[in-house]
């Protein structure tokens, strides 16, 4: 499948994602929802995504324009969060506590906090679209390959032959980020996200 094949990721507003890429390629195939996020970057089971160069974690978009499906992104879709990505400020990471923010840093509101626990890594997006961990568990939850657990200490990946640890770096607690992903410098080799996107990973 190319990547003009893949189903057009939209904004919780239901504007087209140009950025965004479906978390999981097969949903479309049997009529079901991916959560999106961008080339390069991660894909969580939740439908939070992890940005490769900056560490840092965003919700940005899904398949499903309603944003209905269960595998749409259930987080940071609040006023003035539903016409871009957001960022996903980790506050405090030993708790899996964290912000959606908008403007100024929102770890200081402990109104704005909730809990948030990323899960298993699903994907790993390629500039086509295509999974570099290998194919996922499908839209019926019938095939999982591959999938990898974030934890405080190590990251897991599981295949359905091996189980392989390997170290892994946690990111620090209240990242820095601009106001939007679009207002950010990615690195050369990395496409921009989303006009709006991401935050500190926190511990599955």
């Amino acid at each position: 499948m190319s990547r003009q094949d893949l189903a057009t990721c939209y904004f919780p507003n239901r504007a087209i994602d140009p950025d965004g890429l479906p978390c999981n390629s097969s949903a479309q195939l049997v009529g079901r929802a991916s959560a999106c996020c961008a080339a390069n970057d991660a894909c969580y089971e939740s439908g939070a995504c992890f940005q490769d160069w900056s560490g840092i974690m965003y919700r940005q978009s899904c398949t499903d324009p309603s944003f209905r499906d269960p595998a749409c992104p259930r987080i940071c879709l609040g006023e003035g969060m539903l016409s871009d990505g957001v960022w996903i400020l980790t506050c405090e990471m030993g708790v899996g506590r964290a912000c959606c923010q908008i403007g100024d840093s929102c770890c200081g509101n402990e109104s704005s906090l909730f809990d948030f626990k990323p899960g298993y890594i699903r994907a790993v997006l390629n500039g086509d679209g295509t999974n570099r961990l290998g194919p996922y568990v499908d839209a019926d939850g019938n095939v999982q390959m591959t999938s990898i657990i974030v934890s405080s200490s190590q990251t897991t990946q599981t295949s359905s032959a091996s189980t392989i640890a390997t170290s892994s770096t946690q990111p620090s607690e209240h990242t820095t980020t601009s106001s939007s992903p679009s207002s950010t410098t990615n690195s050369p080799s990395d496409p921009l996200p989303s006009s709006s996107f991401s935050t500190s990973a926190i511990a599955a």
